[in-house]
């Protein structure tokens, strides 16, 4: 399930030690941004949930008996719920460039673990193994990134352009191009245009940018009409985000519902029926995170598909 960005995301990791006041969560290893999975999953049931009482899931029968079956019983659980998601992993990140406004990067380490993750999900995918060099920005011959002098400036540090390794980027960006990006028509000019701003840097370097290239913005509290609430120091702080235009992804496991527990198995509830159910999402937006009164943390869903690789082309 890749889980496209279109407004900024808080990812809410607590309280921060550093001048940041509320941080998002991160890979305790890797300092990645990650969106757990409990967050994941209580957003999509959510969307269900709401999908039902007002949405494309109104007419839908038995709906609420399907939610508990698919999701688990929020009271008196009897049985744990057929579907399951893994923690959200960032797989493009985006980052302001002198040429071309901004670019998507992505770094070896995060596409092998990509091609890790497809795996264990029974998707073999064309995707070559790739290494980038510290200060090298790995790109198409094509990419808008890069400046006249061959050299590419993301925020305010500059990479010698690389595109020796033109074939591997182009079949990459054209893999998750035709999988990875949404499919609605408001979706065509991302897709146009996402090979000729996608860089592959190296391990390190991504890391700096996603640890030091998130939105941090300033927030204040207010209190009674409207003047700043000065209790508690709550009256200026900062609040960090993941920035619109990022991309993640999560595995998403089903299983029967009936499996183990006491359902009748000619009911409603195999795999294939909440596979099905679950795939209802896909295409659609939901409030990931943080903040959803101020229009944070809205994702557009793609699942992945065979259809969508063979309409791409490459695969």
């Amino acid at each position: 399930m890749f889980l496209y960005a279109e407004t900024s995301v808080h990812l809410g990791g607590g309280e921060s030690l550093g001048a940041i006041d509320l941080a998002i969560q991160r890979e305790r290893h890797t300092d990645f941004p990650m969106g757990a999975s409990s967050g994941i999953k209580g957003a999509v049931r959510a969307w269900f949930e709401k999908a039902s009482q007002n949405g494309i899931l109104k007419q839908e029968p038995a709906v609420k008996d399907k939610i508990e079956r698919a999701f688990g019983q929020e009271q008196n659980s009897e049985y744990m719920g057929a579907t399951s998601f893994s923690d959200a992993r960032i797989l493009l990140f985006p980052v302001r460039s002198l040429a071309g406004v901004f670019a998507y990067i992505s770094c070896p380490i995060v596409l092998e673990r990509f091609r890790r993750d497809l795996a264990v999900a029974g998707i073999t995918a064309n995707l070559p193994p790739i290494s980038a060099q510290q200060g090298k920005a790995l790109g198409m011959t094509t990419n808008e990134n890069k400046t006249q002098n061959n050299k590419v400036v993301l925020e305010e540090f500059v990479f010698d352009f690389d595109e020796s390794k033109n074939a591997d980027v182009e079949t990459i960006a054209d893999w998750l191009k035709s999988n990875a990006f949404p499919c609605g028509s408001e979706y065509q000019f991302w897709k146009d245009n996402f090979e000729k701003h996608f860089l592959i840097v190296s391990d390190d370097d991504f890391r700096d940018f996603v640890k030091f290239s998130t939105e941090v913005q300033p927030r204040v509290k207010l209190g009674k009409g409207k003047s700043s609430d000065t209790q508690k120091d709550r009256n200026l702080f900062y609040q960090e985000n993941l920035p619109s235009d990022s991309l993640m992804y999560s595995l998403v496991m089903t299983q029967d519902a009936f499996e183990k527990v006491k359902i009748d198995p000619t009911e409603w509830g195999t795999v294939q029926e909440i596979d099905a159910f679950i795939k209802h999402l896909d295409g659609k937006r939901l409030q990931i995170g943080g903040d959803e009164s101020i229009g944070k943390g809205i994702m557009c869903v793609k699942f992945y598909s065979e259809s969508s690789t063979a309409q791409g082309g490459k695969k």
